[in-house]
């Protein structure tokens, strides 16, 4: 298995994508199956797995998307461009020229994931702050907007 592989251990983190928006229940039940595989796996080799990452949290705090939700072609293009921005050299030289990450649409998702965890692991590290807290933190901010009205339906 890739944990295997990877030799990964106490002094690891996994963080995976929070469940998206749900198109076909089918595969998202599946997708939720292989991140819940992973990371009970990861626990079992001592792996810390402090939460999941929203994508609407990467769009916010990375991309610099915010208020209402914008088409998903348009997010898609300000992820490319995000990643461009960020890693152009690191992609080159990984063999990804800037206008060929259309076609790798999970690679640019993964990115940003990732370069979103960093950053809460970082942030927890320099303030003294559990993981959990952190990355239970981002999504909690969506709740905030929540109302329970009285009365009627």
């Amino acid at each position: 298995m890739v944990l295997e592989r990877l030799k990964l251990g106490a002094e690891d983190l996994l963080v995976c994508e929070a469940a998206t928006t749900v198109r076909d229940p089918h595969n998202a039940l599946k997708v939720e199956n292989v991140r819940s595989i992973f990371e009970a796996v990861a626990r079992t080799r001592s792996v810390a797995v402090p939460g999941r990452i929203n994508p609407r949290s990467v769009q916010h705090e990375v991309m610099g998307l915010s208020g209402k939700q914008v088409a998903r072609a348009e997010v898609k293009m300000a992820a490319q461009r995000t990643v461009e921005y960020l890693y152009a050299d690191d992609l080159s030289r990984l063999g990804f020229p800037g206008a060929g990450l259309g076609k790798h649409q999970d690679i640019v998702d993964a990115i940003l994931i990732g370069r979103l965890a960093l950053t809460r692991i970082q942030s927890a590290q320099d303030g003294g702050i559990p993981l959990e807290t952190m990355f239970a933190h981002g999504e909690g901010q969506q709740r905030r907007g929540w109302r329970v009205r009285a009365g009627g339906c």
